[in-house]
């Protein structure tokens, strides 16, 4: 009788301590209210098929230049927006001198655009392929990018594989690669605490601008068809492929100064990504003019599109941008 009086008691004391402390779950959600980004087109190299001899190593500068083109795009999540297309807060005074942030009325979904990517005005760089048979190569190498805070440099690393006809040549890339970019960006956390005993919840935002320099990684995959006829004084090629990347990626750390926001039990890194993904799909024609037995010089013009990406007519933004285009020179060394 006593041993049952011990666990009833323990039992309600247990049951107490669970009424009295509740249980609180916290949710957070970032959201990417505004970006600005400094980055390069993806500027892998094209790779020609002419007279493939295994063993051969082919040295390719390139370089790639033109004025500063931006595209705009709606990346991630951005918080919803009341009617006037911005995001409205509603300020709490705390007892303890600090501020906080909640919703205020936002009933619409965001329709514009928060990013805004520029693309560096100077790209280059130095690839090597080599070729391990006749239809298979190994290839990789670094590139640079400048322009608007951004200065430094990337790479790739992938595969060939070739097929060579008696007057055209045709060859699929597959690489990953790294690629340089400055971001700043405008962020929104927004936390959401429900307890249940008692039954409450609260909603908190705090806001955060983080700018730096990263790299980031990504994948590219290629298709290059050119007329290999030695008759031919030029020959002409054509390049198609698609450049998944990331603009940045990170957890915001840096609140914001002009929101001076403080959530009750602060918020720390490792609430959540911000990143902008990003698809570009590249077509370069040209032409490619043998300089010499092993030695060609490569002209050609990039245009690269962003099928996320939004054209922008005054405060409208409608899909499919218009491409980024950019003139394209490269040299081919075989050693």
């Amino acid at each position: 009788m006593a041993r049952a009086r011990q666990i009833l008691a323990g039992g309600c004391a247990l049951v107490i301590m669970m009424m009295l402390g509740g249980c609180t779950v916290t949710k957070q959600q970032v959201y990417v209210q505004d970006a600005q980004v400094t980055a390069p087109v993806s500027l892998l190299p094209v790779h020609l098929v002419q007279d493939i001899k295994p063993g051969t190593l082919t040295v390719t500068p390139s370089f790639s230049f033109g004025a500063r083109k931006s595209m705009y795009a709606r990346v991630n999540s951005h918080t919803p927006v009341n009617g006037a297309g911005g995001y409205t807060v509603d300020t709490l005074h705390n007892a303890g001198g600090t501020i906080s942030f909640v919703p205020g009325n936002n009933p619409n979904q965001f329709s514009g655009s928060n990013l805004l990517w520029n693309t560096a005005t100077v790209t280059g760089g130095i690839a090597l392929d080599y070729s391990v048979s006749k239809s298979f190569a190994l290839t990789g190498g670094l590139t640079y990018a400048s322009g608007d805070g951004l200065d430094s440099w990337g790479g790739f690393a992938g595969i060939g594989l070739m097929s060579e006809g008696r007057l055209f040549g045709m060859r699929v890339d597959g690489a990953l690669q790294w690629i340089p970019a400055y971001y700043d960006v405008h962020t929104a956390i927004v936390t959401e605490i429900d307890h249940s005993f008692p039954q409450s919840s609260e909603t908190y935002v705090n806001f955060y601008r983080d700018a730096g320099q990263s790299i980031q990684f990504g994948w590219y995959l290629g298709l290059t068809v050119n007329a290999r006829s030695p008759e031919w004084p030029v020959h002409p090629f054509a390049n198609i492929a698609v450049s998944k990347q990331k603009l940045f990626s990170f957890d915001p750390a840096q609140v914001d100064p002009m929101s001076a926001s403080h959530l009750p039990g602060a918020v720390t890194n490792g609430t959540g990504e911000a990143e902008a993904p990003m698809t570009l799909v590249i077509i370069t024609p040209g032409i490619s003019v043998p300089v010499g037995p092993t030695q060609r010089v490569l002209f050609g013009v990039r245009f690269a599109f962003a099928p996320n990406g939004l054209s922008r007519e005054g405060e409208q933004y409608h899909p499919m941008g218009s491409p980024v285009v950019m003139p394209v020179v490269q040299f081919d060394f075989e050693i």
